[in-house]
């Protein structure tokens, strides 16, 4: 397919995202060149083609989405922390329950009185106002 970079451009731009510098990958993925200088040029140069451009941006994507922790698995950790049966001596057992009384809004008033008030308002159910003030 035409749109997709070869093989040895990936290797480049996966370089990249390792943490080397654009010289560094750039010879690492077999290109050749002379000097460090004309390497550094040289991987600029293709770094700025668009279809480089949107395979590191898929890449950085990728990435991240792979690194992000849900907040179902968050709370999974924390919960097992907090169950654990060293709990009474567990160094992270409070800091545990604290992030997540702060994750459901436990103990933030703010938080609370919207709770409350959704409550009460669907106590109120939906018959006639009485006006009797």
């Amino acid at each position: 397919m035409k749109d997709e970079i070869d093989a040895k451009t990936r290797k480049f731009v996966d370089g990249v995202l390792s943490g080397l510098t654009n010289a560094e990958a750039y010879r690492k993925a077999g290109f050749k060149a002379s000097t460090s200088g004309s390497a550094s040029v040289s991987a600029n140069r293709l770094l700025k083609k668009a279809k480089v451009r949107d395979y590191r941006a898929e890449q950085e994507r990728l990435a991240k989405e792979r690194n992000k922790v849900t907040m179902d698995e968050r709370l999974e950790v924390l919960s097992n922390v907090i169950r654990d049966p060293e709990f009474m001596i567990h160094p992270h057992a409070l800091k545990a329950i604290e992030i997540m009384n702060k994750m459901e809004g436990v103990g933030n008033p703010e938080a609370e009185a919207i709770g409350n008030l959704a409550e009460a308002l669907a106590g109120l159910g939906s018959g006639p106002i009485d006006e009797k003030m």
